[in-house]
């Protein structure tokens, strides 16, 4: 009875470590989009006031 009470807080334990790997990488890939349209905004708004392009 105790080595399946065990085990299975080893299987509850393992799937909250997934859980948590999975939501920070979710964090992560969330933050890079939204710090790839700001960079995009704040590139097209310089643009946009009549700044000189490469060419």
């Amino acid at each position: 009875m105790k080595a399946t009470k065990s085990r299975r807080k080893a299987q509850v334990k393992s799937s909250f470590k997934y859980l948590k790997s999975v939501s920070i990488a979710f964090v992560e890939t969330a933050w890079a989009i939204m710090t790839s349209f700001a960079a995009g905004f704040v590139t097209h708004s310089i643009y946009a006031k009549g700044a000189p392009h490469k060419s």
